[in-house]
């Protein structure tokens, strides 16, 4: 956030001066017409006390900083506001800010601009009234208006403050869909000598505007909230006024430039107006930039094509844009975000503009260079695109190494090649690209081991719109062709994830041979689809697919994939065959074959009975859905004598088996549970050994509830070394010393604790983060809980690699605190970490906090987090970020 530095330092100044139609007196050679010292003749009129020269109109006017208090400026008068000042606009009642700095919804009010030469005169309080940041003082007043603009519109904005306030204000833009939102434009108005601020606005694009007037001292350059004005809290009072004037102006003829070998430049100064220029672009890449070294003054620049508002830059003000078209017309603003300098200040305006060449087979463009730090330096082709998200083959071919990208006409990058990296470089291109915008593109390359004068020749260049055809759910898809030029084909599928849960996919191809497929997010995924090969480096496509299949050629066996709680509406499904010379590819995705969709509530268990696996190596398959908390048992019952029934728990794409379920024989019951980590558990049953002939089974499943839950606990970090009790580690045996690896002998807890509903006594404290109820001799178990084969009774707060670790304990009241510190070792050194486990007696709770030294990358991203039973038959991990002065309650389900 931009404070402006010299806004406390000049808190205490109001304004000064004597500009009051008694004392002001025109100087030799003008006469006063309408508030006005105009020159009776030719030449620079001189200006007395009260008025200063107005380089625009060569006349004297008011001193905006010479009105004495009790009078403002209204256009160009000093009024007095009390002596029949018709108001227009009155501010409404506070809060009024409108979300502009303030925190408050409704505006000031709502204005509508007056014809040109008419005034519109607000009038407001700045008057601090609420400390809604809690900070002891009362926040800055901010007052916003509304007001719509419907084409380009030029403002003189002044706002004058009496009683004490030293007036100024902001324009932006309040609506999402504006582009100027995107670019944080914003306009200010500030004066830092006097009580009036005053300055041209130049608004480029219609819509609704927020116009907040406050007083200076309380304003900070981003817009931001200040927590105090100054030194003394925020500026104003009740007695503090400040009265706008609004006038619309018109836009003046624009000052033309010629460009010379691709530059022009202008030279001018920010003296309170908006400064207009026009040139003829070329048809390739145009660059301005307005630059001065001006101390007070911050640079802007607003770009507009045929009329309508194109780009905008500040600090820097430099503009980057495509585009242009012979016939187009352009308008370049010089402007500027803020002005507080005590006078003009010099800018100069430089304009470079180069051509592109359409491109087609043989298209050329001549080497202008070869730095790569300069776009300049690219040569520019361009195709148009009649039509946005479409997706276009591309084939071509370069003469020799460039490297380049794609940027649409608003110089959003549509293809990544090499970047415009020159260490990489390509030659030939064929594959898919998805356009975001409709209109022209621009491929811009530049050959980095060519001299310039070289010629770099696009051979091909051919750009052909693709229609993506539609793959519908369950009726298949025959004959796709691949068209020779292009690497891929290009599918769009709507897989309705809420209505089929498990999906198939069966891409067979002829004459392709091996097809990869890839499914990218349609909302999101644009630019190149296909893979470029490159020296220097690999350069992959510009979007990650979401997730992608391979099939042999003649596929007949279906890929599956779980796709419960899928939230993407339309895939873009790329299929890419290792040949395409007359290949084609039918495609048939659908419902997972043999599964049955299970809801589980905790309590109520569903039975399915008669289940069958066919023979030869047929299988059964179960999405079971339930709380992502929930433990699954499972049931299994064979009909018969023959099958011994394997039940496998699979992955989102089924090819990883992560746990399994056959610990009896052919014939006899199965039992088991799986602990979901999604709301869905994929489930696959098939037999030990293939079936000579079709068994059948019952099987149940039972959703049960988490011995714990989880919730933020309230309980504060108190250290327990303090009035506590320090513990001995003894080394667990390897060569770390005690307090790296270690553990300690019994050590004694309240009576009175239930852990998983069973009475616990003694605690054995492992140096790396965790205890057991049961005896231990190794600082570490497997990390896995549950697991009935390693340590059990477990409770880890923290458990990782620690070090230099000091244990402390402490019974406050029913509580008793187990105190780990020390540090985590890392790839970087070691982060400290400050952590403890609470048993409350009185709850059977636990309470896992983490005091203020733990450092926010020891977040627990390699720690294990959680509780086991006493078999290791059931346990809870957290996968939740850890963070300091933060806890985690385990409380005992009723």
């Amino acid at each position: 956030m931009k404070r402006l530095p010299f806004l406390i330092a000049l808190a205490g100044l109001s304004a000064c001066g004597d500009n009051t139609p008694k004392n002001r007196i025109c100087g030799e050679g003008t006469v006063e017409e309408a508030g006005v010292c105009v020159p009776t003749g030719p030449g620079t009129p001189t200006c007395t006390d009260g008025t200063i020269l107005d380089t625009q109109s060569n006349s004297c006017v008011i001193d905006p900083n010479a009105c004495q208090d009790g009078t403002v400026l209204i256009g160009n008068q000093c009024v007095d506001p009390t002596d029949g000042l018709t108001v227009d606009v009155t501010e409404a009642v506070e809060p009024n800010g409108a979300g502009v700095v303030e925190s408050s919804t409704t505006p000031a009010g709502e204005l509508t601009l007056k014809p040109i030469g008419q005034k519109l005169i607000i009038k407001g309080n700045t008057n601090p009234f609420r400390d809604d940041d809690a900070d002891g003082q009362l926040d800055a007043d901010f007052d916003t208006y509304f007001v719509e603009i419907t084409a380009p519109t030029l403002l003189q904005i002044s706002t004058d403050g009496v009683g004490g306030t030293a007036s100024g204000f902001l324009v932006l833009p309040v609506q999402a869909s504006n582009p100027l939102t995107d670019r944080d434009w914003i306009r200010y108005g500030l004066n830092v000598t006097g009580d009036m601020s005053k300055r041209q606005v130049y608004i480029p694009e219609p819509g609704v505007y927020a116009l907040t007037f406050a007083d200076v001292r309380s304003m900070y350059l981003d817009g931001g909230s200040p927590p105090v004005a100054g030194l003394g809290g925020a500026a104003g009072s009740p007695e503090a006024f400040y009265y706008a004037t609004i006038e619309q102006l018109a836009i003046p003829a624009a000052t033309a430039l010629t460009l010379t070998n691709g530059t022009a430049t202008a030279t001018g100064t920010t003296d309170g107006t908006i400064h207009f220029y026009t040139t003829t672009m070329g048809t390739g890449l145009a660059n301005i930039v307005l630059e001065g070294d001006n101390l007070g003054t911050e640079n802007a620049l607003v770009l507009q094509r045929n009329n309508a508002f194109k780009e905008t830059a500040a600090a820097p003000a430099d503009i980057l844009a495509l585009g242009f078209r012979p016939a187009d017309t352009t308008l370049i603003v010089a402007d500027y975000t803020y002005h507080y300098a005590p006078g003009p200040q010099p800018y100069t305006l430089t304009v470079r503009s180069n051509n592109a060449v359409a491109l087609a087979d043989g298209a050329t463009a001549p080497v202008v260079g070869t730095d790569d730090e300069d776009f300049f330096n690219f040569s520019i082709f361009y195709y148009d695109l009649d039509a946005s998200d479409a997706i276009t083959g591309m084939n071509i071919q370069w003469n020799q190494p460039v490297t380049g990208f794609i940027a649409d006409e608003n110089t959003f990058f549509d293809a990544r090649f090499t970047g415009g990296d020159a260490s990489r470089t390509f030659t030939t291109y064929n594959g898919l690209i998805r356009h975001r915008e409709t209109g022209r593109h621009y491929f811009m390359v530049l050959a980095p081991d060519a001299a310039v004068g070289d010629d770099i020749i696009a051979t091909e260049g051919d750009v052909v719109r693709k229609t993506p055809t539609v793959i519908t759910r369950g009726t298949p898809l025959t004959g796709a062709t691949i068209d020779p030029a292009f690497k891929s084909t290009s599918f769009t599928y709507a897989p309705e994830s809420g209505v089929d849960r498990w999906q198939q996919f069966l891409v067979s191809g002829t004459a392709t041979g091996t097809v990869n497929v890839r499914y990218f997010d349609a909302e999101s995924s644009y630019g190149r689809l296909d893979a470029v090969t490159t020296v220097g480096g690999a350069a992959s496509v510009d979007n990650s697919a979401a997730f992608t299949h391979s099939f042999a050629a003649g596929a007949t066996t279906a890929r599956g994939r779980v796709m419960a709680e899928d939230t993407v509406a339309t895939y873009l499904v790329i299929a890419t065959p290792a040949t395409n010379t007359g290949a084609t590819v039918d495609i048939d995705f659908k419902r997972r074959d043999n599964y049955a969709d299970v809801m589980l509530t905790a309590g109520t268990p569903v039975v399915l009975n008669d289940q069958t696996i066919a023979a030869n190596g047929g299988v059964q398959r179960y999405l079971v859905r339930t709380a992502v908390e929930n433990k699954i048992d499972i049931a299994l019952t064979p009909d018969g004598t023959e099958l011994d029934a394997v039940i496998l728990s699979l992955t989102r794409a089924e090819d990883d088996v992560y746990d399994g379920i056959d610990y009896v024989g052919a014939g006899e019951a199965e039992a088991g549970a799986v602990r979901p980590v999604n709301t869905w558990t994929a489930l696959e049953v098939s037999g030990y050994d293939d079936l000579d002939t079709a068994e059948t089974f019952d099987i149940t499943f039972d959703a049960i509830p988490p011995f714990y839950t989880v919730t933020s606990g309230t309980t504060a970090f108190a250290d327990a070394c303090t009035g506590g009790t320090v513990h001995t580690f003894v080394a667990d045996g390897v060569t770390y010393p005690a307090d790296d690896d270690g553990t300690t002998a019994a050590i004694t807890l309240p009576v009175g604790f239930e852990f998983f509903g069973n009475a616990v006594s003694d605690i054995y404290v492992a140096s790396n983060g965790w205890l057991s109820f049961d005896a231990i001799d190794d600082s570490f178990f497997s990390g896995d809980i549950p697991d009935p084969d390693d340590f059990n009774n477990i409770v880890a707060p923290y458990f990782t690699d620690l070090g230099d670790v000091v244990l402390c304990t402490k019974t406050v009241g029913t509580k008793f605190v187990v105190q780990w510190t020390g540090g985590e070792f890392d790839l970087f050194g070691t982060l400290p970490v400050q952590f403890q486990a609470i048993f409350d007696t009185a709850t059977d709770t636990l309470e896992f906090v983490y005091g203020p030294e733990q450092d926010i990358y020891a977040d627990g991203t390699f720690s294990v987090i959680g509780v086991e039973n006493q078999d290791g038959s059931d346990g809870q991990v957290s996968t939740a970020t850890v963070a300091p002065n933060t806890s985690r309650l385990l409380t005992p389900m009723p």
